[in-house]
């Protein structure tokens, strides 16, 4: 997996390419924001944007030990940052640990991924030593540690990337009508997996569930990135079935800031069921289905309600909603969504 040369400060949560299929001739699509009830026509470019929303922040070594057990074993076993890090002489010992494993990852004796993750949980920790000690931090240490976020950030980026190359040829094949296989099934498990966890929605949820012990807002950066990994690796083990469903209504779906949803989530309550819903233009959609048989199947839905009720879920998970006309948002005006 190739290194971005810079990370990104604004960061698109959605992917651009995945928008095209709401824009018009003139690569444009409908925005509706909930926060303000402000409608426009834009471009992709500017739709769904945070800025520096993967920006590390400090943690404290609860904190630290709590990604770690997300990451597991045997993964976590070999990390640097599995070591305490409550010091600044700790930091330094670790710094060297750390750069001698990415001489492993350059040689390709070492997984990228799983190092970036080490990666950013030594930063996130260096930095909530820095941040508890009252002395002054030599500069060669501060610059050092800038060194390493860059690098473990450039990694996630390609990351990101990379799922991104990999899912989105398979949601073309789709829309051109062309047949998929079970390594393309495969790629696009993982595809919507990650970006189920990606979206500042889905970080909102996360950031609300701190508890006393630790504040989930500290972790949510990491947390995502492992949150995604976790569940496609459990998707694609437990042979998700994927169902298209060919919309033949007068009404178009929806898509939003947060485009991947559980459809059988039951609000203020913790979900016992998972099947991701992900509207892939205005007239198709997926459903994917652990614990199945890894099958691809078709369904044709020409009842306007059931399109209907989809719409609202997606209206219901996003604070912002996009469409391919503005009919689309007046249609549901009146929910005052």
């Amino acid at each position: 997996m190739p290194i971005n040369s810079n990370p990104t400060v604004r960061q698109h949560q959605v992917q651009q390419k995945y928008l095209e299929a709401w824009c018009n001739a003139n690569r444009q699509l409908w925005i509706y924001r909930k926060e303000d009830r402000k409608q426009f026509l834009t471009n992709t470019a500017n739709a769904f944007l945070r800025k520096a929303y993967y920006k590390l922040k400090p943690i404290n070594d609860q904190e630290r030990i709590i990604l770690l057990s997300w990451v597991g074993e045997p993964a976590a076993s070999s990390f640097v940052s599995k070591k305490p890090i409550r010091t600044i002489p700790d930091i330094i010992n670790s710094m060297a640990g750390i750069l001698k494993e990415w001489e492993k990852v350059k040689n390709q004796k070492k997984d990228l991924f799983q190092h970036s993750i080490d990666l950013l949980i030594f930063y996130s920790s260096s930095l909530g030593v820095i941040k508890s000690i009252k002395s002054p931090v030599e500069a060669d240490l501060i610059d050092n540690l800038e060194s390493i976020s860059d690098i473990s950030m450039q990694s996630i980026e390609s990351y990101y990337c990379g799922i991104e190359e990999a899912g989105m040829p398979i949601i073309t094949k789709i829309l051109n009508n062309e047949t998929i296989d079970s390594d393309d099934m495969q790629d696009l498990t993982s595809y919507v997996c990650v970006q189920y966890f990606r979206t500042s929605d889905t970080g909102s949820i996360i950031e609300k569930s701190s508890t006393p012990q630790f504040d989930m807002s500290n972790i949510r950066p990491i947390l995502q990135i492992l949150l995604g990994m976790k569940i496609s690796d459990s998707m694609n083990t437990k042979q998700s079935d994927i169902q298209l469903i060919e919309n033949n209504s007068s009404v178009h779906f929806f898509t939003g800031s947060q485009p991947v949803i559980n459809i059988l989530a039951v609000p203020g309550q913790r979900p016992e069921e998972l099947q991701f819903y992900f509207p892939i233009s205005p007239e198709l959609a997926l459903l994917v289905t652990p614990n199945g048989s890894k099958q691809y199947s078709k369904k044709q839905i020409s009842d306007a309600s059931a399109i209907d009720a989809l719409n609202l879920k997606i209206i219901s998970n996003s604070e912002v909603i996009a469409t391919k006309e503005r009919d689309d948002i007046n249609r549901y005006s009146l929910l005052r969504i």
